[in-house]
């Protein structure tokens, strides 16, 4: 199994790096770079994705992009009326499944805005100001729709 993983050495990087800008990198199947993504999205898991398709002949990065941006709409919803029922088992859940979805998507702030409200929960800060809980979730909300916007930018939906 090991010698799957051993790439010849003299193969060449799959990512290059865009002339002029030395920490941006193009994503495989897209010519998407970093200032494209509109800080919705991290290049590097998106540049991981399109190496499964690298010359762009099958659209997978579009493809997971548009699941990845449809499968946020349930997630979203289900969210929201967790937090019209007040139920924090099921805003905590929801948050946990949308923030690790969203950090092996490469949308970095959407992650972040999920684990500030399971820090919320762990840090028992629930108990002594639960009115915060609301804040943090209009904060994931926003941060969705902004990561909603761009992949429809991204895959022309």
């Amino acid at each position: 199994m090991g010698a799957l993983l051993d790439f010849p050495k003299d193969r060449p990087p799959s990512r290059q790096p865009v002339p002029g800008h030395d920490s941006v990198f193009f994503a495989p199947d897209s010519q998407w770079h970093q200032s494209e993504l509109g800080g919705a999205f991290d290049i590097g898991p998106l540049s991981a994705i399109g190496e499964l398709d690298p010359k762009g002949e099958h659209g997978i990065l579009k493809e997971v992009l548009g699941s990845f941006g449809n499968s946020l709409e349930p997630l979203l919803a289900l969210l929201e009326c967790h937090r019209a029922r007040r139920n924090t088992t099921g805003i905590r859940f929801e948050a946990g499944k949308l923030g690790a979805t969203a950090a092996h998507m490469g949308a970095a702030n959407l992650s972040a805005a999920c684990e500030g409200i399971t820090f919320f929960f762990e840090s028992n800060e629930f108990r002594t100001a639960p009115w915060k809980l609301d804040n943090l979730v209009d904060g994931v909300l926003t941060e969705a729709v902004r990561v909603q916007r761009k992949v429809r930018q991204l895959t022309g939906a």
